[in-house]
């Protein structure tokens, strides 16, 4: 989502992380796969960008090389500048920290004081799992990327800050990355932010106005059903929705026409686009404690110390509430499934 017509909560990011950023912190955005990250990250870049030079990069459309983003980091501070003192700046020879120390003095002489702001989404790239085969020589290059980076960071207050999002937090705290790497620059480096679902007020905001624009109407019933099965999860009550009202075909969507599109939902799981989601998009992502832990609360039983942190992981995605109670009638139905 890029318009902002379309865009849905996420107010409290959207006024906590901008701040941090314009200090000269650095931050990072977390969550499960089609929670809303990159939204998010679009939304804040435009607001960022109305007072400072912002780059967003997206990870997967980068080899892991160091050199390469590099080069794209200085080509991308170069036309923001450009584009906020109105003429096209030459690119001149020297290393990363030379460019940008020299784009940062023509901005403050421009008289503008906001630190340059770079956005890498799926940053999880950068950070395959060290106790994988052939890891070492990326983890070796993000290495020495954010070596750089932060290098930069540090040498002049408030000249960059970094915003990286991926799934998990394991890139801010894993410190040591093994023999051939040595330690992890960004080791608890940024402050942590997790992308959750959306609050009730905010789903059935979301469900009703995009329902107006095709002339769909909700019942107040219909609408609170609807959060009762997706818990907010914006993707899954966007699909959830879509399929209540056969994709516009249904005009008025009431409690009982919930009800029967969570039914066929459920009767078709193994096929269907939601069940695809549950699948694929949060089950295979997780550890196995994690999934030992949701098997274990959706059947309403107790979760011992040797998974305390699997429950505070799942928390922390949103998939559990602080009682351990599964997010989602339609999730915990699917996990019923699983423990059969």
């Amino acid at each position: 989502v890029k318009d902002e017509i379309w865009f849905y909560g996420r107010r409290d990011l959207l006024d906590q992380i901008p701040t941090a950023l314009r200090q000269g912190q650095h931050a990072g955005l977390f969550g499960i796969r089609k929670v809303g990250k990159t939204s998010l990250l679009n939304q804040l870049r435009e607001r960022l960008s109305r007072n400072t030079a912002v780059v967003l990069m997206d990870c997967e459309g980068y080899e892991a090389k160091a050199d390469e983003y590099f080069q794209a980091i200085t080509e991308g501070f170069r036309r923001e500048v450009s584009r906020y003192v109105g003429r096209v700046l030459p690119s001149v020879d020297g290393s990363l920290r030379d460019q940008l120390k020299a784009l940062y003095a023509v901005w403050l002489q421009a008289g503008f004081q906001e630190p340059f702001v770079l956005i890498l989404d799926e940053a999880d790239k950068l950070f395959p799992d060290r106790r994988e085969v052939g890891s070492a020589q990326t983890l070796a290059e993000a290495v020495r990327l954010f070596r750089r980076l932060r290098a930069i960071s540090q040498e002049t207050a408030r000249m960059l800050s970094l915003l990286l999002c991926g799934n998990r937090a394991d890139f801010n705290r894993h410190n040591f990355l093994g023999p051939e790497v040595g330690e992890n620059p960004l080791h608890m480096s940024l402050q942590e932010n997790f992308v959750q679902f959306l609050a009730a007020d905010e789903a059935h905001a979301m469900v009703f106005g995009i329902g107006r624009w095709k002339d769909i109407r909700w019942t107040e019933g219909g609408l609170q059903q609807s959060f009762r099965w997706c818990a907010g999860h914006p993707f899954i009550t966007r699909l959830f929705a879509s399929y209540a009202c056969e994709s516009g075909r249904r005009k008025v969507i009431d409690e009982a026409r919930v009800e029967e599109a969570a039914a066929e939902i459920q009767r078709n799981f193994r096929k269907h686009v939601i069940g695809d989601y549950f699948r694929e998009s949060i089950w295979g992502i997780l550890h196995s404690d994690e999934q030992q832990c949701l098997l274990r609360l959706a059947g309403d039983e107790d979760t011992d110390e040797p998974l305390a942190d699997a429950r505070t992981r799942l928390e922390q995605f949103g998939l559990i509430d602080e009682a351990g109670r599964v997010q989602g009638l339609l999730f915990r139905k699917w996990l019923e499934r699983q423990r059969q």
